[in-house]
Protein backbone atom coordinates (compact mmCIF):
# COMPACT_ATOMS: atom_id res chain seq x y z
CA UNK A 1 0.00 0.00 0.00
CA UNK A 2 1.52 3.44 -0.93
CA UNK A 3 0.31 6.90 0.90
CA UNK A 4 0.38 9.78 -1.28
CA UNK A 5 -0.49 13.66 -1.21
CA UNK A 6 -1.76 15.62 -3.99
CA UNK A 7 -4.67 18.60 -4.93
CA UNK A 8 -7.78 16.87 -5.01
CA UNK A 9 -9.60 16.64 -8.15
CA UNK A 10 -12.63 15.84 -9.26
CA UNK A 11 -12.10 12.07 -10.33
CA UNK A 12 -10.89 11.46 -6.25
CA UNK A 13 -13.61 13.46 -5.42
CA UNK A 14 -16.37 11.67 -7.06
CA UNK A 15 -14.57 8.55 -5.87
CA UNK A 16 -15.19 9.75 -2.12
CA UNK A 17 -18.60 10.71 -2.87
CA UNK A 18 -19.64 7.70 -4.29
CA UNK A 19 -17.96 6.02 -1.15
CA UNK A 20 -20.51 8.14 1.51
CA UNK A 21 -23.10 7.50 -0.86
CA UNK A 22 -22.77 3.90 -1.14
CA UNK A 23 -22.12 3.73 2.88
CA UNK A 24 -25.25 5.63 3.80
CA UNK A 25 -27.47 3.13 1.22
CA UNK A 26 -25.49 0.38 3.03
CA UNK A 27 -26.43 1.63 6.95
CA UNK A 28 -29.75 3.74 6.02
CA UNK A 29 -31.41 2.57 2.86
CA UNK A 30 -30.94 6.13 1.08
CA UNK A 31 -27.82 8.21 0.78
CA UNK A 32 -29.56 11.52 2.07
CA UNK A 33 -28.46 13.73 -1.37
CA UNK A 34 -31.20 15.53 -3.36
CA UNK A 35 -30.51 17.06 -6.72
CA UNK A 36 -29.12 20.75 -6.78
CA UNK A 37 -31.38 23.22 -7.81
CA UNK A 38 -31.06 26.69 -8.69
CA UNK A 39 -33.04 30.04 -8.74
CA UNK A 40 -31.45 32.76 -10.79
CA UNK A 41 -31.48 36.55 -11.45
CA UNK A 42 -30.90 37.52 -14.90
CA UNK A 43 -30.47 41.49 -16.16
CA UNK A 44 -29.90 41.69 -20.23
CA UNK A 45 -29.46 37.62 -20.43
CA UNK A 46 -26.09 38.22 -17.56
CA UNK A 47 -26.65 36.87 -14.11
CA UNK A 48 -26.96 39.19 -11.38
CA UNK A 49 -27.62 36.37 -9.01
CA UNK A 50 -28.68 32.68 -7.76
CA UNK A 51 -29.11 30.55 -4.80
CA UNK A 52 -28.51 26.85 -5.13
CA UNK A 53 -30.21 24.79 -2.74
CA UNK A 54 -30.00 21.07 -2.08
CA UNK A 55 -32.20 18.46 -0.52
CA UNK A 56 -30.00 17.03 2.45
CA UNK A 57 -31.34 14.27 4.67
CA UNK A 58 -34.99 15.91 4.47
CA UNK A 59 -33.69 19.04 5.12
CA UNK A 60 -32.82 22.29 2.44
CA UNK A 61 -29.66 22.98 2.57
CA UNK A 62 -29.15 26.84 1.12
CA UNK A 63 -25.67 25.66 -0.29
CA UNK A 64 -24.40 28.51 -1.90
CA UNK A 65 -25.88 32.21 -3.04
CA UNK A 66 -24.62 34.74 -4.38
CA UNK A 67 -25.54 38.51 -5.69
CA UNK A 68 -23.49 40.96 -7.58
CA UNK A 69 -22.30 43.74 -5.94
CA UNK A 70 -24.64 46.69 -8.16
CA UNK A 71 -27.94 44.33 -7.43
CA UNK A 72 -27.55 44.61 -3.39
CA UNK A 73 -29.41 45.81 -1.56
CA UNK A 74 -32.39 46.10 -4.00
CA UNK A 75 -34.29 42.74 -3.16
CA UNK A 76 -32.80 40.69 -5.32
CA UNK A 77 -31.24 38.11 -2.80
CA UNK A 78 -35.17 38.20 -0.70
CA UNK A 79 -36.66 37.46 -3.99
CA UNK A 80 -34.21 34.41 -4.66
CA UNK A 81 -34.20 33.39 -1.30
CA UNK A 82 -38.18 33.65 -0.95
CA UNK A 83 -38.05 31.00 -4.18
CA UNK A 84 -36.08 28.97 -3.00
CA UNK A 85 -37.75 28.74 0.34
CA UNK A 86 -41.13 28.20 -1.01
CA UNK A 87 -39.73 25.21 -3.40
CA UNK A 88 -38.46 23.50 0.10
CA UNK A 89 -41.91 24.17 1.41
CA UNK A 90 -43.40 22.70 -1.62
CA UNK A 91 -41.52 19.50 -1.67
CA UNK A 92 -42.53 19.49 2.49
CA UNK A 93 -38.46 19.86 3.53
CA UNK A 94 -39.85 20.85 7.66
CA UNK A 95 -36.71 23.54 7.57
CA UNK A 96 -33.87 25.12 5.36
CA UNK A 97 -30.45 25.90 6.89
CA UNK A 98 -27.68 27.89 6.07
CA UNK A 99 -23.61 28.72 7.01
CA UNK A 100 -22.39 31.95 6.07
CA UNK A 101 -19.42 33.27 7.66
CA UNK A 102 -19.21 37.00 9.63
CA UNK A 103 -18.48 38.84 6.79
CA UNK A 104 -20.49 37.80 4.63
CA UNK A 105 -24.79 37.42 5.34
CA UNK A 106 -25.79 37.19 9.13
CA UNK A 107 -27.97 40.05 9.26
CA UNK A 108 -29.27 39.11 5.59
CA UNK A 109 -30.14 35.36 6.77
CA UNK A 110 -31.68 36.27 10.04
CA UNK A 111 -34.07 39.38 9.02
CA UNK A 112 -35.02 36.20 6.43
CA UNK A 113 -36.08 34.62 9.16
CA UNK A 114 -33.20 32.28 9.84
CA UNK A 115 -32.15 31.55 13.51
CA UNK A 116 -28.48 31.24 14.68
CA UNK A 117 -27.63 27.71 16.16
CA UNK A 118 -24.19 27.86 16.44
CA UNK A 119 -21.28 30.15 15.88
CA UNK A 120 -17.69 28.81 15.55
CA UNK A 121 -14.60 31.20 15.27
CA UNK A 122 -11.26 30.90 15.64
CA UNK A 123 -10.43 31.45 11.73
CA UNK A 124 -8.00 33.35 9.94
CA UNK A 125 -8.60 37.00 9.94
CA UNK A 126 -10.68 36.77 13.10
CA UNK A 127 -13.95 35.29 11.14
CA UNK A 128 -16.54 33.02 12.43
CA UNK A 129 -19.02 30.68 10.76
CA UNK A 130 -22.80 30.66 11.68
CA UNK A 131 -25.18 28.09 10.93
CA UNK A 132 -28.59 28.96 10.90
CA UNK A 133 -31.84 27.24 10.73
CA UNK A 134 -35.27 28.46 9.30
CA UNK A 135 -38.33 26.13 10.50
CA UNK A 136 -40.65 25.75 6.91
CA UNK A 137 -44.43 25.70 7.14
CA UNK A 138 -46.36 22.84 6.55
CA UNK A 139 -49.63 24.32 5.84
CA UNK A 140 -51.71 24.35 2.84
Amino acid sequence: MEFIQEDAGPVLEKIIFDGFKEHAIEKTGQDGFGRSIAFAALQRGEYVGAVIVRAFWGALHVKNMWVHKDSRGKGVGRILLNQALAYGEKEKHPFAFVETMSFQALVFYQKMGFVLEYTRGGYAQNISFHYLRKDLSQDP
